[in-house]
């Protein structure tokens, strides 16, 4: 059988995905055979916050929990993939990790970590130019005295919803996410777009060069799109992204 995919939401953004992105895929994925889920985390779109007394992190996995339980107890399948794009990314992975029913992820601008060649890739331009390396310069210094005039504080802005702030993994933390996945055969596809590449990801074979300890056993499988915003905006990109995912769909799993 043909795994289930589930959408989860990027953001505050409701089930629907950011300019329809979630519904668009699903609609294409169905006339394929592949059945999907779309649903409002808690505190999220049309759902209020979990009743069940939990908070953060542990409510939306308890969610991913859930919602996989009743596909499950309908009789809709027994293998999910979990697709979530910035903090549904995370989210995704974070699911995928306590529940074994997950067979695959795809992550979009999900969790990255720099190497050399990032940096390289990221101020050789800005060094081969005296203007720009100025406008760096001065851009920098901008915000170190932005930040100086900000109030003494180690915890967020009172503004700030600790929920949504991103906290990327400590690098071996993930490393042993990314080992256990493998050990259960999970498939991964993570895809990057020019959103991230000025933060922490910025070529192809990044994910492969911070991680070349790990044997990825086929597991793993990595886009970049260097051109595409962080919502896939434009049809053109957006219409790659969906070939992207649906190629990998089939090679992964219809046997």
């Amino acid at each position: 059988d043909l795994p289930v995919l589930v959408f989860l939401n990027a953001g505050l953004l409701h089930r629907v995905g950011p300019y329809r992105m979630h519904v668009d895929l699903a609609r294409q994925l169905a006339a394929r055979g592949y059945a999907s889920l779309r649903f409002d985390l808690s505190g999220r779109g049309d759902s209020g916050k979990a009743s069940t007394g939990a908070e953060g992190p542990a409510a939306l996995l308890a969610d991913i929990g859930h919602a996989l339980d009743l596909l499950e107890k309908g009789g809709h399948g027994t293998r999910f993939v979990l697709f979530g794009l910035c903090t549904g990314a995370d989210h995704a992975h974070r699911g995928a990790v306590l529940d074994p029913r997950v067979t695959g992820v795809i992550l979009l601008d999900g969790y990255g970590y720099r190497t050399w060649k990032f940096f390289v890739r990221r101020y050789a331009p800005a060094l081969l130019s005296p203007a720009r390396l100025l406008r760096s310069i001065s851009s920098r210094l901008g915000n170190l005295l932005s930040h100086a005039r900000e109030p003494a504080g180690d915890g967020p802005r009172p503004d700030q919803d600790e929920e949504f702030l991103w906290h990327l993994p400590a690098k071996a933390d993930f490393a042993g996410d990314l080992r256990a996945l493998v050990q259960r055969e999970t498939r991964m596809l993570y895809i990057y777009t020019a959103g991230v590449s000025s933060d922490y990801y910025n070529y192809q074979d990044q994910f492969q060069d911070a991680f070349p300890d790990i044997d990825f056993r086929g597991c793993l499988q990595v886009r970049m799109f260097p051109d595409a915003d962080h919502e896939f905006t434009l049809l053109e990109d957006r219409a790659r992204m969906f070939d992207t995912i649906t190629g990998w769909l089939d090679r992964n799993f219809i046997s």
